[in-house]
């Protein structure tokens, strides 16, 4: 009685944790190092892969070609709109697009600034960046987050400013190693099958 209890408790506690993993947000790391101090930040995506995101600041004025052919070496990408959804989730922002018009972000100040403070600025206190996202050829996407980016935060899909502007850079991301799993689950299971090897002793005894 007390083994089947103890089953029943290992498997819903396990299938509760794969679900909460599931179900789990993006977050934010920290920031990481590739060329200078500071110049990565590292979202771990909902998924559970590990992005890294290099600075704006770095691809400032440079064309996405230009950003490609820079940092493909060191296995960065040109971002998507599902990249970029995963990055600003990690910052309380939900990604929006509309085509040929501006979206707005609908984030306060604060968010907005300490985005910035992480994804460095191009643009003053602003951080402005060309997007994978809805490029037909004519109209291109970039965001523009910070105190300037009336109201704070908005993604555009327009023409103008292609294919480079000093004020905007590019949004290069890759994929890092897998992020390890939280301690906790862990010891949660172990926990329990200790429990399990104790009542089975207590059985046989």
């Amino acid at each position: 009685m007390v083994i089947s209890r103890l089953l029943r408790c290992v498997y819903g506690g396990l299938c509760f944790i794969g679900l909460t993993t599931l179900a789990q947000a993006s977050l934010l790391i920290g920031t990481g190092t590739l060329n200078s101090t500071d110049d990565l930040t590292i979202v771990q995506a909902g998924s559970g892969t590990t992005l890294e995101w290099l600075d704006l600041s770095t691809t400032d004025g440079m064309s996405v070609v230009d950003a490609v052919s820079a940092y493909q070496g060191d296995g960065f990408r040109w971002a998507t709109g599902g990249d970029i959804a995963e990055l600003y989730a990690a910052f309380g922002i939900t990604y929006g697009i509309t085509s040929s018009s501006s979206y707005l972000l609908g984030i306060d100040l604060t968010t907005a600034q300490n985005f910035v403070s992480y994804l460095g600025a191009t643009s003053s206190s602003n951080a402005l960046g060309w997007i994978d996202d809805l490029d037909n050829g004519t109209n291109h996407t970039h965001d523009c987050i910070g105190s300037a980016c009336n109201p704070y935060g908005f993604v555009s899909n327009v023409p103008t400013f292609w294919p480079s502007n000093s004020a905007i850079g590019v949004y290069m991301v890759r994929d890092s190693v897998a992020a390890p799993i939280p301690a906790a689950p862990w010891l949660f299971g172990s926990g329990l099958l200790g429990l399990l090897g104790i009542a089975r002793r207590r059985k046989v005894y």
